[in-house]
C-alpha cells in the first residue's frame, strides 16, 4: 500500500454530482400550515392550485401514488400544506386524520 498522498483531494468523486449546498435556513415565523385543503370540487381555492400541483406532484415522486383519491369527506384525511407565509414557497404536506382521539399520518 503506497503512503504517498493523492494526486487530488476528490480523485474518486464523480464530477457528474453537484457540489454540497447548506441547506437555507428558515425561521418559524415565515412558515405557514394551511389546514383543510379542499382537493376535490367548488371548495377549491383557486390560489392554492399552484401548491397542489407541487404537492401532487411531491406525492407521487416520493410515494409513487397521488394523494387526492385519500383526501375525500367520506375518507376523512385532511390535506395541510406547509408554505412560505406568502405562498409562494412549498416546504411540504401532510395528510392526516383524527379518529377516536388519536391522530393518524398517512403522508
Amino acid at each position: 500500500a503506497s503512503t504517498a498522498a493523492p494526486s487530488s483531494a476528490c480523485s474518486t468523486i464523480d464530477s457528474n454530482i453537484p457540489p454540497y449546498r447548506k441547506p437555507a435556513v428558515v425561521n418559524k415565523s415565515d412558515l405557514v400550515l394551511i389546514s383543510n385543503v379542499a382537493v376535490h370540487g367548488p371548495a377549491v381555492d383557486s390560489e392554492l392550485e399552484g401548491l397542489l400541483h407541487q404537492a401532487r406532484e411531491l406525492s407521487e415522486n416520493a410515494f409513487n401514488e397521488d394523494f387526492f383519491a385519500e383526501v375525500t369527506k367520506k375518507s376523512g384525511w385532511k390535506l395541510s400544506l406547509l408554505v412560505s407565509k406568502d405562498q409562494s414557497i412549498f416546504f411540504g404536506f401532510a395528510i392526516t386524520k383524527v379518529s377516536k382521539g388519536m391522530l393518524s399520518v398517512a403522508k
